[in-house]
């Protein structure tokens, strides 16, 4: 019987301090930003500075995640921020990955450098244009993986 108070003592100890927390934790921390610091101005520079920027290569070669992420969280802010223009200017930076900068489109060896596949995913996605549908691979494979159903471009995770 003992060790059945102690157990409901220690609960009812961890529930009281769970309540006296609640009451003092901050309820408006994300509200308050100084000029120049607030999540639009921020995602705007970054997404800007990505814009504006050379790109960042693996091993000073091809277009590795990082780069893909960033592209793809500039876009992703474009959109929701409605801004078209900064947008159009994301997007014109991906167009020249396919005509001017061919040379830094990655191979599909290995899951980092692959998931340059969801930038086109990711703008088919938004603008509806049916070039990103399916975008050829720089190796020229495609066909049927094993064991997946439909058509698939060797390596850029994009079905039909």
């Amino acid at each position: 019987m003992e060790t059945m108070n102690k157990r409901v003592y220690l609960l009812f100890i961890c529930l009281s301090v769970l309540f006296v927390q609640n009451i003092f934790a901050q309820k408006n921390l994300l509200t308050n930003f100084p000029n120049g610091f607030t999540p639009e101005e921020v995602g705007s520079r970054l997404a800007y500075r990505f814009v504006n920027s050379k790109h960042a290569l693996y091993v000073g070669k091809w277009i590795g995640y990082y780069e893909t992420f960033t592209h793809s969280a500039a876009f992703e802010y474009a959109v929701m921020t409605k801004k078209d223009r900064l947008a159009k200017l994301v997007q014109d930076k991906f167009d020249c990955l396919l005509t001017k900068e061919k040379q830094y489109l990655p191979p599909k060896n290995h899951v980092d450098l692959n998931t340059f596949g969801s930038l086109p995913l990711k703008l088919y996605k938004v603008t509806a244009s049916g070039r990103f549908r399916l975008m050829p691979s720089p190796s020229k494979k495609s066909g049927r993986i094993k064991g997946i159903r439909g058509r698939h471009d060797c390596g850029l995770m994009i079905c039909t």
